[in-house]
């Protein structure tokens, strides 16, 4: 994905992620294509793609936004992306198929 992206147009995405990983926070759309210029209708692309999220009036980045950032930083979020299902896995495995709430979790 990365080697066919615009330049301009993968530092963007880099940005969204970048921001939303140190800030937690999204993107304002307004922002992002304001900065891009006539490039900006590639976001609707990466939208219909599934790399970007359009949230309201921000852009999220998506899994798959991953690949544009370095092998650190993209590993790093894997890993933490694995959480999620063990620990949602692990409450199964230890007492059968009673079910659990997202606190008990």
């Amino acid at each position: 994905m990365a080697e066919e992206l615009d330049p301009e147009v993968a530092a963007a995405v880099r940005r969204i992620t970048d921001r939303f990983i140190r800030l937690e926070k999204a993107t304002p759309q307004h922002e992002v294509r304001v900065k891009l210029g006539p490039q900006r209708y590639y976001l609707d692309q990466l939208v219909q793609d599934r790399v970007l999220e359009a949230a309201g009036e921000s852009y999220l980045p998506r899994l798959r936004a991953l690949d544009l950032m370095d092998d650190q930083i993209r590993k790093l979020c894997y890993r933490h992306t694995e959480i999620v299902p063990k620990a949602c896995k692990k409450p199964y495995s230890l007492s059968g198929h009673a079910p659990y709430t997202m606190d008990e979790i």
